[in-house]
């Protein structure tokens, strides 16, 4: 099922995800502002879904969960259901915090690791940053990576799903720990017992 055809993208495939829990699966997506799911058994797609506009590797699966970080001013970050195709959640990317003028266009996005995904987390260009939302808080903020002087082309979280880093277009490679507000009241400088 690699040429284009009656069922599948038009246009450029910039991310691609297997299902972990089904090794038959796939998630696709690009430029034709579609998500394709693919089954391996019957090598062609199953489910398109509408409107994502993927422009690097930001489309990630976990449990029943589609994760798409789309490179436009708004509506960057949604959830949609592998199952059904339908849209779960928008996140909501208020503008940045130092450049209030600039949408986040999203470059990169991606779950906590493991499978039972605590975390998730996006960056890209415009507002040149990245952050952290808490899945399992209703998807509010956990932190930022601001100030940047370019965007935010790649990220990853270590497999304990603590740890991310995010690197671009400013040649850098950051780690950022995340850590509960105990646990960085415990570590901050000043404060060791």
């Amino acid at each position: 099922f690699g040429l284009k055809g009656e069922h599948g993208h038009s246009n450029r495939i910039f991310s691609l995800k297997f299902d972990s829990s089904d090794p038959n699966i796939l998630a696709s997506a690009g430029w034709d502002n579609t998500i394709q799911i693919w089954d391996c058994r019957q090598e062609r797609s199953v489910r398109t879904i509408y409107g994502p506009h993927l422009c690097g590797d930001s489309l990630d699966i976990s449990d029943d969960n589609i994760l798409a970080g789309s490179w436009k001013p708004t509506e960057q970050l949604q959830i949609y259901s592998l199952s059904t195709g339908q849209l779960v959640r928008t996140i909501d990317w208020s503008s940045s915090y130092l450049s209030k003028q600039e949408p986040l266009m999203v470059y990169a996005a991606q779950y906590s690791k493991p499978t039972n995904s605590e975390f998730l987390a996006a960056g890209g260009s415009g507002a040149n940053e990245a952050r952290v939302f808490d899945i399992n808080n209703k998807y509010g903020l956990v932190g930022t990576v601001t100030g940047l002087a370019r965007g935010v082309f790649t990220l990853d979280f270590a497999p304990n799903g603590r740890r991310l880093s995010v690197a671009g277009g400013d040649a850098t490679i950051r780690i950022i720990d995340i850590v509960s507000r105990e646990e960085w009241e415990l570590e901050r400088p000043g404060n060791a017992q």
